[in-house]
């Protein structure tokens, strides 16, 4: 998310957000969680429109080398860390490919990869890297997490990365509720049917004091912790 979070995961004055007239008179027909202005009232801010942000997208052809090895969805930090990742799922013989974009929550990505698997099937194992942007507004991600796995169907193997964040420049009070809507995503998330979970929030919370090292912000990585994640993703993948 570099700047996604000063944009898309960002506001830091935690603004509520509402829908305009326009968006309002057709709220009924819009699914919960599918807008950004959505994503607000948890304490943590709102989020911005993350479709004005950064997009990372592999083509068809990959997608389709990659059913045999990794599907990678997420959202900026995976969109900043993938290409090291890749490199060394490569190097192990694991195909990938990717789908991050900058302030994505889980629900919109999960949509993204429902049409995916409705054109092109279902992975050997299903990457999903998004958690960070829910902090907003974390009561979507337990129904999108577990729509996951009713899409891709019980031979796809599920990784999770969970989620950390505690951004450094907002007011302390926004971090605590960083923090703890950070574990209201991580709860939805393990009470999925995911096969495995990648800890990340418990490793840097175990580094808790010294975060930097591993965060730019209080969300994306450093190239230490970019190591950090990488490392422990692969454990679970291509061990």
């Amino acid at each position: 998310m570099k700047k996604s979070m000063l944009a898309g995961l960002v506001a830091l004055g935690g603004v509520a957000a509402a829908l305009a007239p326009a968006e309002m008179a057709s709220a009924t027909t819009i699914t919960p969680g599918s807008h950004y202005r959505m994503y607000t009232g948890a304490g943590s801010g709102s989020l911005g429109d993350w479709k004005l942000l950064g997009r990372t997208t592999s083509t068809d052809a990959s997608f389709k080398a990659a059913k045999a090895g990794v599907w990678v969805y997420g959202d900026s930090i995976t969109r900043a860390d993938y290409a090291d990742l890749a490199a060394s799922l490569t190097a192990k013989g694991v195909p990938s490919a990717v789908d991050a974009q900058g302030g994505l929550p889980t629900l919109p990505a999960v949509d993204r990869l429902a049409a995916r698997v409705a054109r092109q099937g279902s992975p050997r194992i299903l990457l999903m890297a998004t958690g960070s942007n829910d902090i907003f507004r974390p009561t979507f991600v337990g129904s999108a997490a577990t729509k996951v796995r009713a899409l891709v169907g019980p031979g796809t193997k599920i990784v999770w990365v969970n989620t950390y964040v505690k951004r450094t420049r907002v007011p302390a009070t926004m971090q605590t509720y960083d923090l703890r809507n950070s574990m209201s995503v991580n709860t939805a998330v393990t009470t999925a049917r995911v096969n495995v979970v990648v800890d990340w929030s418990g490793f840097l919370r175990a580094k808790a004091s010294r975060p930097g090292a591993y965060l730019s912000d209080g969300v994306h990585t450093t190239p230490l912790g970019r190591d950090a994640r990488n490392a422990l993703i692969l454990a679970k993948i291509a061990p």
